[in-house]
């Protein structure tokens, strides 16, 4: 959401998409095969890990965008 506020399109739609399309889908099959029921289970968590670290980039980048526009106005 902070960067869909800010106008960011590229970085908004990637966070979005992220834990559903780009982390858990490629990594559910092979859980599954590996652990079974307890790797479907776990697959959610490690999507979410694999999310946040995708995230924690895009919100430092545009962290120091914010803080970059703040010196240099008036």
């Amino acid at each position: 959401m902070l960067c869909a506020g800010l106008g960011q399109a590229r970085g908004a739609v990637l966070l979005s998409t992220s834990r559903q399309g780009t982390c858990f889908l490629p990594i559910v099959y092979p859980m599954a095969l590996l652990w079974g029921a307890v790797g479907v289970a776990a697959v959610q968590a490690v999507a979410d890990i694999l999310s946040m670290a995708l995230a924690v980039p895009i919100i430092r980048k545009v962290k120091r965008q914010i803080l970059a526009a703040q010196r240099s106005a008036p």
